[in-house]
């Protein structure tokens, strides 16, 4: 669709509202359905009857809304996209491909849980073994365990095996790490015995 000028008969861009040449104000417009030329106030098209409601959008929107409508589109793939960038980064980061962060592995419609006879899961193992290396520290308050993925947690029938960091202070106030591997055995619901600890 064209607009024409009714004066100096200029053909001009759909998003223009007077002539650039003459300045003229009223202009034509095409019929959206045969393409022959209405004028601005028309409501139908005198050839092939297309009623025309109100104004097109053509005139409706002016050309500074043309830039504002393009502006908005721009901001919403914008934010769009650093959503999903941002998602994929928590995903990375969060995500449970390492088998330490969770205990529940789906298989079909089963899911298996990771627990010895006693009914410990690796969160139980985890905690029964930072509170044994807690009570090696010279400092236990201050001890500053790893994230669950960043401990390596394994389980051979009721014995489970914990290896990891711990962050605390010396004697001398001074933060430390120190490594640990620590082996423990479950021996009922509520009692376990240690079967190695190693802290270096």
């Amino acid at each position: 669709m064209v607009k024409i000028c009714s004066k100096c008969r200029s053909i001009l861009p759909v998003d223009k509202m007077d002539c650039p040449k003459c300045g003229n104000k009223n202009l034509f417009i095409g019929c959206n359905k045969c393409n022959k030329i209405l004028t601005k106030g028309a409501n139908s098209c005198p050839i092939c009857g297309d009623k025309i409601l109100g104004k097109t959008e053509a005139e409706k929107i002016s050309p500074d809304q043309v830039g504002v409508k393009k502006a908005g589109v721009l901001e919403t793939i914008l934010t769009f996209s650093v959503a999903i960038i941002i998602s994929l980064i928590i995903i990375m980061f969060f995500g449970t491909s390492n088998s330490n962060i969770s205990s529940n592995i789906s298989m079909g419609s089963t899911i298996i849980v990771n627990k010895d006879s006693y009914g410990h899961d690796e969160t139980w193992a985890r905690a029964e073994v930072h509170s044994i290396v807690s009570s090696h520290l010279k400092a236990p308050s201050t001890a500053k365990f790893p994230w669950p993925d960043e401990e390596k947690v394994s389980r051979s029938g009721d014995t489970w095996t914990v290896s990891g960091w711990v962050d605390a202070q010396n004697s001398f106030g001074a933060m430390i790490r120190s490594n640990y591997v620590v082996k423990i055995t479950s021996t009922s619901e509520n009692t376990y015995k240690i079967v190695s600890c190693l802290i270096e």
